[in-house]
Protein backbone atom coordinates (compact mmCIF):
# COMPACT_ATOMS: atom_id res chain seq x y z
CA UNK A 1 0.00 0.00 0.00
CA UNK A 2 1.23 3.66 -0.66
CA UNK A 3 0.94 4.95 2.89
CA UNK A 4 3.29 2.20 4.37
CA UNK A 5 6.76 3.81 3.23
CA UNK A 6 5.51 7.05 4.91
CA UNK A 7 4.32 5.27 8.15
CA UNK A 8 7.80 3.59 8.07
CA UNK A 9 9.66 6.83 7.86
CA UNK A 10 7.87 8.27 10.63
CA UNK A 11 8.60 5.19 12.80
CA UNK A 12 12.39 5.06 11.73
CA UNK A 13 13.12 8.69 11.85
CA UNK A 14 14.19 10.68 14.56
CA UNK A 15 14.38 14.53 14.99
CA UNK A 16 17.11 15.17 12.91
CA UNK A 17 16.00 18.78 12.58
CA UNK A 18 17.60 19.65 16.68
CA UNK A 19 16.29 20.81 18.84
CA UNK A 20 12.63 22.36 17.97
CA UNK A 21 12.20 25.65 18.44
CA UNK A 22 16.12 26.38 18.57
CA UNK A 23 17.63 28.55 16.64
CA UNK A 24 21.45 29.31 16.30
CA UNK A 25 23.51 32.50 16.75
CA UNK A 26 24.37 33.48 13.75
CA UNK A 27 22.83 36.61 12.80
CA UNK A 28 21.08 36.97 9.22
CA UNK A 29 22.16 39.57 6.40
CA UNK A 30 21.95 43.12 7.44
CA UNK A 31 19.93 44.29 4.34
CA UNK A 32 18.51 41.68 1.97
CA UNK A 33 17.99 42.34 -1.49
CA UNK A 34 14.28 43.53 -2.82
CA UNK A 35 11.61 44.05 -0.18
CA UNK A 36 9.72 41.88 2.37
CA UNK A 37 6.85 41.12 0.29
CA UNK A 38 8.73 40.01 -2.76
CA UNK A 39 10.33 37.31 -0.34
CA UNK A 40 7.09 36.22 0.92
CA UNK A 41 5.76 36.06 -2.62
CA UNK A 42 8.61 34.41 -3.87
CA UNK A 43 8.47 32.00 -0.76
CA UNK A 44 4.39 31.59 -1.12
CA UNK A 45 5.72 30.11 -5.21
CA UNK A 46 8.51 27.43 -3.47
CA UNK A 47 5.96 26.20 -0.95
CA UNK A 48 2.97 25.69 -3.46
CA UNK A 49 5.41 23.85 -5.60
CA UNK A 50 6.68 21.66 -3.24
CA UNK A 51 3.20 20.97 -1.65
CA UNK A 52 1.68 19.92 -5.29
CA UNK A 53 4.64 17.87 -5.44
CA UNK A 54 3.37 14.39 -5.80
CA UNK A 55 6.23 12.49 -5.93
CA UNK A 56 8.49 13.76 -2.84
CA UNK A 57 6.35 13.70 1.07
CA UNK A 58 7.78 17.00 3.30
CA UNK A 59 9.22 16.14 6.75
CA UNK A 60 9.04 19.00 9.25
CA UNK A 61 8.94 19.36 12.84
CA UNK A 62 5.46 21.61 14.24
CA UNK A 63 5.37 22.99 17.90
CA UNK A 64 1.81 23.87 19.53
CA UNK A 65 1.83 26.07 22.60
CA UNK A 66 -1.14 26.66 24.44
CA UNK A 67 -2.57 27.39 27.66
CA UNK A 68 -2.54 23.72 28.14
CA UNK A 69 0.21 22.09 26.58
CA UNK A 70 3.49 22.30 24.48
CA UNK A 71 4.11 19.47 22.40
CA UNK A 72 6.15 19.31 19.40
CA UNK A 73 5.31 16.59 16.95
CA UNK A 74 7.74 14.90 13.60
CA UNK A 75 5.14 15.21 10.20
CA UNK A 76 5.59 13.71 7.24
CA UNK A 77 3.12 14.85 4.79
CA UNK A 78 2.14 13.21 1.33
CA UNK A 79 -0.15 12.67 -1.12
CA UNK A 80 -1.32 9.72 0.18
CA UNK A 81 -2.15 11.59 3.19
CA UNK A 82 -0.40 12.83 6.74
CA UNK A 83 1.52 11.13 9.59
CA UNK A 84 2.47 12.75 13.00
CA UNK A 85 4.77 11.47 15.47
CA UNK A 86 5.16 13.39 19.25
CA UNK A 87 8.68 13.46 20.01
CA UNK A 88 8.47 16.28 22.61
CA UNK A 89 6.60 17.50 25.38
CA UNK A 90 7.55 20.94 27.15
CA UNK A 91 10.60 21.06 25.30
CA UNK A 92 11.81 18.00 26.41
CA UNK A 93 12.56 14.01 24.65
CA UNK A 94 9.02 12.01 25.20
CA UNK A 95 9.77 9.58 27.79
CA UNK A 96 10.71 6.10 26.75
CA UNK A 97 6.60 4.44 27.76
CA UNK A 98 4.93 7.69 25.44
CA UNK A 99 7.38 6.60 22.82
CA UNK A 100 6.34 3.53 23.17
CA UNK A 101 2.61 4.28 22.83
CA UNK A 102 3.60 6.37 20.01
CA UNK A 103 5.49 3.35 17.94
CA UNK A 104 2.23 0.87 19.18
CA UNK A 105 -0.15 3.66 17.52
CA UNK A 106 1.58 3.69 14.44
CA UNK A 107 2.51 -0.01 13.72
CA UNK A 108 -1.80 -0.57 14.36
CA UNK A 109 -2.28 1.55 11.27
CA UNK A 110 0.74 -0.18 9.57
CA UNK A 111 -1.30 -3.21 10.21
CA UNK A 112 -4.49 -1.71 9.00
CA UNK A 113 -3.76 0.64 6.11
CA UNK A 114 -6.60 0.95 4.23
CA UNK A 115 -8.32 2.20 7.79
CA UNK A 116 -5.44 4.89 7.74
CA UNK A 117 -6.38 5.91 4.05
CA UNK A 118 -9.90 6.14 4.32
CA UNK A 119 -9.29 8.64 7.45
CA UNK A 120 -7.28 10.51 5.06
CA UNK A 121 -9.57 10.61 2.28
CA UNK A 122 -12.19 11.98 4.59
CA UNK A 123 -9.92 14.68 5.79
CA UNK A 124 -8.73 15.19 2.38
CA UNK A 125 -9.76 18.87 2.52
CA UNK A 126 -7.45 20.09 4.70
CA UNK A 127 -4.62 19.64 1.79
CA UNK A 128 -7.35 22.10 -0.38
CA UNK A 129 -7.49 24.50 2.45
CA UNK A 130 -3.84 24.35 2.81
CA UNK A 131 -3.37 25.59 -0.47
CA UNK A 132 -5.86 28.36 -0.84
CA UNK A 133 -4.08 29.96 2.98
CA UNK A 134 -1.10 30.15 1.27
CA UNK A 135 -1.95 31.85 -2.14
CA UNK A 136 -3.78 34.41 0.03
CA UNK A 137 -0.31 35.21 2.27
CA UNK A 138 1.09 38.00 0.30
CA UNK A 139 -2.44 39.68 0.48
CA UNK A 140 -3.57 39.07 3.85
CA UNK A 141 -0.46 40.13 5.42
CA UNK A 142 1.65 43.27 6.52
CA UNK A 143 5.25 42.51 6.21
CA UNK A 144 8.91 43.84 7.33
CA UNK A 145 12.21 43.01 7.93
CA UNK A 146 13.47 41.12 11.08
CA UNK A 147 17.24 41.97 10.91
CA UNK A 148 20.11 40.86 13.23
CA UNK A 149 17.86 37.77 14.23
CA UNK A 150 19.13 33.78 14.98
CA UNK A 151 19.49 31.42 11.99
CA UNK A 152 17.41 28.02 12.31
CA UNK A 153 19.79 25.08 13.34
CA UNK A 154 21.28 22.91 9.85
CA UNK A 155 21.01 26.20 7.92
CA UNK A 156 23.65 26.10 5.04
CA UNK A 157 22.80 29.51 3.74
CA UNK A 158 22.08 32.90 5.11
CA UNK A 159 17.98 33.12 6.06
CA UNK A 160 16.19 36.64 5.84
CA UNK A 161 14.01 36.75 8.70
CA UNK A 162 10.21 38.73 7.99
CA UNK A 163 7.59 39.83 10.45
CA UNK A 164 4.06 39.52 9.47
CA UNK A 165 0.65 40.81 11.17
CA UNK A 166 -3.39 41.14 9.66
CA UNK A 167 -3.38 43.66 6.92
CA UNK A 168 -6.50 45.66 7.95
CA UNK A 169 -7.33 46.33 4.21
CA UNK A 170 -7.23 42.20 3.38
CA UNK A 171 -11.11 41.18 3.07
CA UNK A 172 -11.17 37.41 2.93
CA UNK A 173 -12.78 35.49 -0.19
CA UNK A 174 -13.77 32.62 2.17
CA UNK A 175 -14.45 31.29 5.15
CA UNK A 176 -11.50 29.43 6.22
CA UNK A 177 -9.73 32.67 4.84
CA UNK A 178 -10.81 34.58 7.81
CA UNK A 179 -7.77 32.68 9.74
CA UNK A 180 -5.31 34.55 8.19
CA UNK A 181 -6.85 38.01 10.11
CA UNK A 182 -6.22 36.68 13.47
CA UNK A 183 -2.22 35.44 12.75
CA UNK A 184 0.72 37.48 13.46
CA UNK A 185 4.27 35.94 13.43
CA UNK A 186 8.08 35.62 11.97
CA UNK A 187 9.06 33.82 8.94
CA UNK A 188 13.04 32.66 8.13
CA UNK A 189 13.26 32.61 4.23
CA UNK A 190 16.55 30.61 2.73
CA UNK A 191 18.16 33.38 0.64
CA UNK A 192 19.93 31.16 -2.06
CA UNK A 193 16.49 28.64 -2.67
CA UNK A 194 13.88 31.14 -1.66
CA UNK A 195 12.13 28.70 0.15
CA UNK A 196 10.49 29.00 3.71
CA UNK A 197 12.80 27.37 6.36
CA UNK A 198 10.49 28.10 9.51
CA UNK A 199 7.94 29.39 10.97
CA UNK A 200 6.36 30.96 14.05
CA UNK A 201 2.70 31.98 14.18
CA UNK A 202 0.46 33.68 17.15
CA UNK A 203 -2.95 33.97 17.62
CA UNK A 204 -4.15 37.34 17.97
CA UNK A 205 -7.68 36.27 19.15
CA UNK A 206 -10.38 33.62 18.79
CA UNK A 207 -11.60 33.22 15.33
CA UNK A 208 -14.95 31.12 14.52
CA UNK A 209 -15.84 29.68 11.82
CA UNK A 210 -19.95 29.62 10.89
CA UNK A 211 -20.42 31.43 14.32
CA UNK A 212 -18.34 28.65 16.33
CA UNK A 213 -20.59 26.11 14.55
CA UNK A 214 -18.09 24.47 12.35
CA UNK A 215 -14.96 25.23 14.09
CA UNK A 216 -13.05 27.63 16.56
CA UNK A 217 -8.76 28.35 16.88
Amino acid sequence: TCALPILSCCLSAQAAFGQAGSVNAQPQPASPPGTPLSWVEGAVRSELAIIQDESHPMHYLMRKVDRKSDTTREIIESVQGNVARLIQRDGKPITAAEDTDERSRLNDILKSPNDFLKHQQRDGAGRTYAIQLIKLLPQAGLFTYAPGQPQPPGTTSPQVVIDFQPNPAFHPPTMVAELLTGLKGRAWIDARTGTMTRIEGEVLRPLNFGWGVVAHV
